[in-house]
């Protein structure tokens, strides 16, 4: 199941490619000199209190011709965004506006958005022909509500989070989504996000990896914006360029070359006819795809990854249930059996199945301690946050939850301790302390936090 991803060490180097023809956004905004190539933070002028990450292609000029992204992390961090998408905006030339303010259910979310986009658009001249959105997780849904809402928005790419098209106002965009195996919004991705697009007549493509909820290996950034590229030459929005349709030629043929398994090969054929249909002749591989999907291999496998389907869905609605209903004990015994089976099953596809049971409890868990915490069900939340660790030990959140119930009985050392071990294990979050009744009795938060980061 490997072999999709050999690409990754064998991709043909990118060829240069040039300046894009495209049209004047007609912003009328002074330039000031914005250090090039580098992300810096930026204070809104009608609100510092909001900020977002900023960055220019060392390519920019302040002529209205480059496109912009507004990337968003469902944690608020703005530079994790910029970060993932830099190398390949650095390439092709793309401005990019990574919200810190942004996070996952956040207040005012419009105020937000209008914020970032009206204090971009009053500091520089961009092409608002070619607005796009990008998102991980939460941050990929509202990636997406924001560009099926507003026409002037071109594409958008959603990493660990699918379409969900609920009020679709703009029907000119592409757009890309991509999951790991284990990740719990892989069928999301691979099989509901296709079908939403087919319904809408969206443009769409997708990508899957190996790894579980995460932001996807950087060489898909890369391939996000050729995305981008290719759908703004099919539809007029920039002339087609020669150089950069070979690219995009060379890409696909390079991951067809290292694909092995039949559905690596029937994935890799059909991203090329999508990538090249309008730009170049895809004859020979609608040939090849059409032989690869009448095969009682790739049939074979089709018929697998619906019983998948079929069972995992089934086991979920079953652990939602079992989660208000079940006792520690039994959970105990359930998680552990889905770790044997991850250890033991000899079929990748089934060992991928159980991952996403155990993601998808992880976050199931994130989510009812966060909702019990808010409402004072403590001796509940208790019940989830041990169940939380239990199948996801690794995660900060656990002991940001301990250490949020901890602070309920007023054990502050325990607390600290448990926050030690959040910060630890990777959390960032400090803010969220502030939104948690949980740590009303500290006097101090700054304080608290200051000294428990050291």
């Amino acid at each position: 199941m490997k072999s999709r991803y050999l690409f990754l060490f064998i991709l043909l180097a990118f060829l240069s490619c040039g300046k894009k023809d495209s049209h004047s956004s007609g912003q009328s905004a002074k330039f000031n000199a914005y250090p090039l190539d580098t992300a810096i933070v930026v204070r809104e002028a009608a609100d510092t209190t909001q900020s977002y990450v900023l960055y220019l292609p060392p390519q920019y000029k302040n002529d209205g011709s480059f496109p912009v992204i507004f990337a968003f992390d469902s944690q608020g961090n703005g530079g994790k965004m910029v970060k993932w998408l830099m190398p390949a905006a650095r390439r092709y030339g793309y401005v990019i506006a990574g919200s810190n303010n942004f996070k996952n259910n956040v207040k005012d979310l419009d105020r937000i958005l209008s914020g970032l986009m009206q204090d971009l658009f009053s500091r520089l001249k961009v092409n608002t022909q070619r607005l796009y959105n990008a998102g991980f997780s939460g941050g990929g849904r509202v990636a997406v509500y924001l560009t099926q809402v507003d026409k002037r928005f071109r594409g958008v790419a959603s990493l660990s989070a699918g379409l969900s098209i609920s009020m679709l106002e703009n029907k000119q965009f592409c757009a890309a989504a991509f999951a790991g195996r284990n990740d719990f919004n892989y069928w999301e991705v691979v099989k509901i996000s296709p079908q939403v697009a087919q319904s809408y007549g969206i443009p769409f493509w997708y990508a899957v990896f190996n790894g579980g909820h995460q932001y996807a290996p950087q060489i898909y950034s890369r391939l996000t914006l050729l995305w981008f590229e290719a759908n703004a030459m099919r539809n007029g929005v920039v002339k087609k360029q020669k150089s950069l349709i070979r690219e995009i030629k060379a890409v696909w043929d390079s991951i067809i070359d290292s694909s092995q398994t039949v559905e690596s090969q029937v994935w890799a054929y059909q991203s090329a006819i999508k990538f090249l249909s309008g730009l170049k002749s895809v004859k020979r591989y609608q040939k090849q795809l059409s032989k690869l999907l009448s095969s009682s291999e790739y049939k074979n496998y089709l018929a697998e990854q619906n019983e998948i389907y079929r069972i995992e869905t089934y086991l979920q609605q079953q652990y939602v249930q079992a989660l208000k209903q079940k006792d520690v004990k039994w959970w105990h015994k359930e998680i552990s059996a889905l770790n044997q089976k991850i250890k033991t099953e000899k079929d990748l596809n089934y060992k991928a199945m159980y991952n996403r049971l155990k993601e998808f409890i992880s976050i199931v868990c994130f989510s009812m301690a966060r909702d019990l915490i808010h409402s004072g069900f403590y001796d509940q939340a208790k019940r989830i946050v041990r169940i939380y660790q239990m199948d996801d030990p690794e995660n900060p959140d656990v002991y940001f939850y301990k250490s949020c119930l901890y602070m309920v009985e007023n054990k502050v050392d325990s607390a600290r301790v448990a926050l030690a071990k959040a910060r630890n294990l990777g959390f960032e979050s400090w803010n969220r302390l502030k939104e948690y009744q949980c740590f009303s009795n500290v006097k101090n938060v700054d304080d608290f936090l200051k000294n428990v980061k050291k």
